[in-house]
């Protein structure tokens, strides 16, 4: 074992514990001499288990053959620089778990004999920060391919439809068999640029809610109605289930309807014909009961409990699902963010290949509240975080509903 150089060891010993970044003192064999609290906290090693260790300890095994060539060549012409420059470098800490780092070399001359400190940084949330920027930028471009892809396919498509009806001898049927490509794709596109808009908006801090007092049951049954066409397509039996009794419950009318409109029009895009989609509306939590729960569903392909989470944070699809139907995965994340900003959760029931159930709760606007009148219910400033004060929708283009 190589002791500290014997010049002002408790002052050397002082200024390496006090340096911003872990430091390992070692001779030209390799072996530690010196480490301070900050490599041993790296490492996962006391200091006494470090000293006389060959560095190797610290090193991963592919690396070792590598490290022993660097070091080497270090050796020849021992000066102050970086090693490894261009390529990723690697500690290997107690548990066996490998840490990102780099490393800065310094020689040091004592009693005759020269050393080496090794300045190491862990770069873990630098690294993780990068590959984050690499993963969005990815997406991006990703994402402006898809969209560039299926924009060009629909307006093409559009424009063989606006030819053919302009030939005159097209017949009736053929007529309004054309429209309705006509009203698919333009219903395509309203969605796909209604989600982009409505998740920007979110991003920038411009979202609010208008919370209100609303019939939730007549506002279901219109968009329920909404997307009768596309099921009645697909040969689906599309269902209302929800008692006689009127349930005023306070939010955002256009976002309900966004909300309410992704979540049918997915049950009926991953829905299978002949199949079945049932919206309930379900007085619940007491009697009188507190609040009323909203849920749609489906007998379609259902979802894997392992991507149950993922299909809420963007841009994510299934494997089932993108065999199904053309998305681009914004949808759901754009309905959860706007549930909690009502104060509620958007939470998903389902299993592959049996369907799926999406629910969600809504506080009831009791009898008594003093601002039932108003609009303004006794519950919305304290569940509703994204609401104004003065429950007016803030500037900007209207919520834009639609499936994702």
């Amino acid at each position: 074992m190589n002791p500290v150089p014997k010049w002002g060891e408790a002052e050397f010993q002082t200024a390496i514990e006090a340096a911003a970044n872990a430091l390992i003192l070692a001779d030209r064999r390799g072996a530690i001499c010196f480490a301070n609290d900050k490599a041993a906290a790296l490492f996962g090693h006391s200091k006494a288990e470090l000293t006389g260790r060959r560095v190797e300890l610290l090193i991963p095994e592919r690396f070792r053959a590598r490290h022993s060539d660097l070091m080497a060549q270090y050796w020849k012409q021992p000066v102050a620089r970086p090693i490894g420059t261009g390529r990723d470098l690697y500690g290997l800490s107690k548990d066996g778990k490998e840490v990102p780092i780099e490393i800065g070399l310094h020689p040091l001359q004592a009693g005759g004999e020269t050393f080496v400190i090794a300045s190491i940084v862990d770069i873990t949330e630098r690294k993780a920060l990068e590959q984050r920027l690499r993963d969005a930028s990815q997406l991006k471009s990703d994402m402006l391919s898809l969209v560039s892809h299926e924009f060009n396919n629909s307006l093409t498509s559009m424009g063989l439809a606006l030819i053919l009806l302009r030939e005159n001898d097209t017949v009736p049927d053929q007529r309004h068999n054309l429209y309705l490509i006509l009203e698919r794709i333009q219903r395509l596109l309203k969605t796909t640029v209604g989600n982009f808009l409505n998740q920007a908006r979110m991003q920038s801090g411009k979202f609010r809610l208008d919370i209100r007092q609303i019939e939730l049951r007549r506002l279901v049954a219109e968009a329920l109605e909404l997307m009768r066409p596309l099921a009645e397509q697909k040969g689906l039996d599309l269902r209302l289930e929800c008692p006689e009794t009127v349930f005023p419950v306070t939010a955002d009318p256009d976002a309900m309807m966004l909300v309410l409109s992704n979540l049918i029009g997915n049950a009926i895009k991953y829905t299978p014909g002949p199949g079945r989609v049932s919206v309930r509306l379900k007085p619940i939590s007491g009697d009188p009961p507190q609040e009323v729960e909203v849920s749609v569903e489906d007998t379609g392909i259902g979802i894997a409990a392992e991507d149950q989470e993922a299909i809420f944070r963007g841009f994510y699809r299934t494997g089932e699902s993108q065999k199904t139907a053309k998305g681009y995965g914004l949808g759901l994340m754009v309905c959860r963010q706007i549930m909690e900003g009502h104060g509620s959760s958007l939470q998903v029931e389902s299993r592959l290949g049996q369907g799926s159930c999406f629910h969600f709760r809504l506080p009831i606007c009791r009898l008594d509240c003093p601002n039932r009148k108003t609009g303004l219910c006794h519950r919305c400033r304290s569940r509703n975080p994204l609401a104004e004060q003065d429950c007016r929708p803030a500037a900007g283009p209207p919520l834009t509903a639609g499936p994702s």
